[in-house]
């Protein structure tokens, strides 16, 4: 049984991790909030997917998510998604 207690420099090295993932999880939900936003009509998960993030489509989903729930797209179809007059309004798009 290893019972042996994790440094401070161990934790510190955690702790980046997590920001640094966070950070990359904030930066890719804020591209694809762009890209739905510049376009000028609603978009599937696999044409996101083709075009902007090469992740699954359970992941682009979550980012989809949390992006309804905050506001900035909204669901249009079963299939289809575009953004929100509150996400134009942040990039100034028309």
């Amino acid at each position: 049984m290893n019972t042996q207690k994790s440094t401070v420099n161990d934790r510190v090295l955690k702790i980046q991790i997590k920001n640094s993932q966070s950070a990359d999880q904030f930066e890719l939900r804020l591209g694809l909030l762009r890209f739905i936003t510049h376009l000028t009509h609603s978009i599937s998960i696999s044409e996101i997917q083709e075009a902007e993030i090469d992740k699954s489509p359970q992941v682009i989903r979550g980012y989809l998510a949390d992006l309804i729930q905050l506001g900035y797209v909204q669901k249009d179809s079963v299939w289809t998604y575009s953004a929100t007059e509150k996400a134009k309004q942040l990039f100034g798009v028309k």
